[in-house]
């Protein structure tokens, strides 16, 4: 408790240290807001939202009469009504800012005019940059509200030194309830915005004022210790501008030399995603030689005048391979780099790079040689032009094959081919048409072994179904091709069984006549001496010569199923010489 207490207390001591907003600053934030200019024609009188006048006008200029004139500009009806009258603006008479014009007899209560601004005011105070967070609202409800300043609620208040940033902060929805305090005296450890930085923006996506916020006060950032990180120039979203100056707190060297440098988009990572970029950037250097993993010349090469935006990823691609064996260069590295997804590519590539003694350069010059052939013929046949990415692929692919057709890659003629697409083509289908090969190969070596494991379960089945009588068979498959191959005349899905009978997950069993042992009459599935399913034809949907009426098999074939089922629960018993012993009437019967 006593924590906590003293937490709103350092909370409480920050709010009070805090600058308030100048007259000029109220200035700014009023000049956030849609202007209007509202009359009483009949009165002469005239209210101004922007410079916040009230008159009564006797003699009135040019200016006023035109405001006191034009017609009344009535809200859209949705937004989605964008007829002109709508977005007709005027000049207000007093300090020429656009107005729109609204008599006050059709406005009603006015609700549907009141504005909402998120606003940051910037001021260095104290030896430290002050940041300020308010909730901002302009209500023309009530006559005499008309020209008043915008409702302002504090939200945060932020003060930052270097090696410390603090911060007090509450929800938009409780009002004046205590700020919650929260320090950072050393960046997070681990990757993500949240583990690196924790002083955010008090503004939530979730307020029904939308997402970002205005800041007012930037030319205060060049003055005090943040002077020199130029952070005007960082080009982030206002939602993570909290953590940029906090992370100035900590980098202001390194993040100076980021932008004179023209790497920007390096402190836009380290702010607004909380990446580091550690494969380039060495942020613990105190010296700016002994920053980055490549020279300043090197940056400069690249980024050319500065541009910030300029991609970080061509460095770090040069960064990464410019010592390794394949010997990227700056010119390889921005090849690589403007590939989308280019990480995938450029690992494979520079593996084989490496295993094959190609450079970086020479590699890419192959490239960019076969993309020109290629989109060169792509445009004879009005197809679209290739990308650089597309015969990078290509290429990847094509020694892929190669090696698994055990071509001489030693050769610099086969590991770089003169025409790319046609070899990709040729050695792809030859590649292809060895493993159809090998997998029909693997395959029946797989079937093979699956029917010798087969033969003791067929002796068991054999043993225990095998039936006959003068017209009829019941027996086991031979294989699981023959049970494919029932599935086929009979066009029925017995087929799928193939696999769970031969390992034992179900028991299939062929009806046939004896006279036609090798056409189909109908399938059974068995579980022990019990019929799970039996099936002839289409599953009976449709007639066929056996069957002409549809009947179903279970009925069809009762007269033989019967008594083999009795059979079976008697215990699958049989003569000597391996007939099934029925009983006397029904071997007579079957005689």
């Amino acid at each position: 408790m006593s924590a906590m207490r003293d937490e709103k207390e350092r909370a409480a001591q920050l709010e009070r240290l805090a600058p308030k907003p100048s007259a000029q600053e109220l200035e700014a934030v009023n000049g956030l807001f849609r202007h209007f200019l509202f009359r009483r024609s009949g009165r002469r009188e005239i209210w101004t939202t922007c410079c916040r006048q009230h008159r009564i006008i006797e003699d009135a200029t040019d200016a006023e009469w035109e405001v006191l004139e034009v017609p009344h500009a009535p809200e859209p009806k949705n937004q989605y009504d964008n007829t002109p009258q709508h977005k007709v603006r005027h000049m207000c008479p007093y300090c020429g800012a656009q107005v729109t014009v609204k008599e006050l007899r059709y406005t009603g209560s006015r609700k549907n005019l009141w504005g909402f601004r998120r606003v940051l005011l910037l001021r260095q105070w104290r030896g430290a940059l002050w940041a300020t967070a308010w909730d901002c609202k302009k209500d023309y409800g009530a006559v005499e509200r008309l020209t008043e300043m915008p409702e302002m609620t504090l939200l945060g208040v932020y003060r930052f030194t270097p090696g410390l940033a603090e911060c007090g902060t509450r929800s938009w929805w409780t009002g004046g309830a205590p700020l919650n305090y929260e320090e950072q005296r050393h960046p997070g450890k681990g990757s993500g915005k949240n583990k690196m930085w924790h002083i955010h923006s008090p503004f939530t996506w979730c307020t029904e004022l939308g997402m970002g916020y205005d800041i007012i006060g930037l030319p205060e950032l060049e003055k005090g210790f943040m002077r020199y990180c130029r952070l005007d120039r960082v080009n982030i979203c206002s939602d993570d501008f909290i953590e940029l100056l906090t992370a100035a707190c900590f980098y202001p060297r390194q993040i100076e030399w980021l932008v004179k440098l023209g790497l920007g988009g390096a402190v836009v990572d380290l702010a607004g995603s909380g990446v580091k970029n550690a494969d380039l950037i060495r942020w613990g250097a105190e010296k700016p030689k002994d920053f980055l993993k490549c020279t300043r010349t090197e940056v400069l090469e690249v980024t050319g005048d500065g541009n910030i935006q300029f991609p970080l990823d061509v460095l770090k691609v040069y960064a990464r391979g410019r010592n390794k064996p394949e010997k990227m260069s700056l010119r390889a590295a921005a090849y690589f780099a403007g590939m989308s997804g280019y990480h995938d590519i450029l690992q494979k590539a520079t593996r084989l790079m490496r295993a094959h003694g190609v450079t970086a350069d020479r590699l890419c010059a192959y490239l960019e040689k076969s993309r020109a052939a290629m989109e060169e013929m792509q445009c004879i046949h009005g197809y679209h032009s290739i990308r650089s990415r597309e015969a990078a692929r290509l290429w990847l692919d094509y020694i892929d094959a190669a090696v698994g057709c055990g071509l001489d890659l030693t050769n610099p003629v086969i590991l770089m081919p003169k025409d790319l697409s046609e070899k990709h083509d040729r050695v792809t289908a030859a590649w292809s048409a060895i493993q159809h090969q090998r997998r029909e190969a693997e395959k029946l070596e797989k079937q093979k072994t699956a029917d010798r494991a087969y033969k003791k379960r067929m002796k068991e089945l054999t043993d225990k179904y095998l039936y006959w009588t003068d017209d009829f068979l019941i027996r086991a498959p031979v294989n699981a091709a023959e049970i494919a191959e029932e599935g086929k005349k009979l066009r029925h899905c017995v087929g799928g069984y193939a696999d769970r009978h031969m390992n034992g997950a179900t028991t299939i069993l062929l009806l046939r006549r004896r006279d036609r042992p090798h056409t189909p009459l109908a399938t059974i599935e068995m579980n022990g001496n019990r019929i799970m399913q039996v099936h002839g034809y289409r599953n009976e949907i449709e007639p066929c010569a056996e069957n002409p009426e549809r009947v179903s098999a279970r009925e069809l074939y009762k007269n033989v199923l019967d008594p083999w089922l009795k059979w079976l629960k008697g215990g699958s018993k049989r003569e000597k010489d391996g007939r099934p012993k029925l009983p006397k009437n029904k071997r007579r019967n079957a005689a």
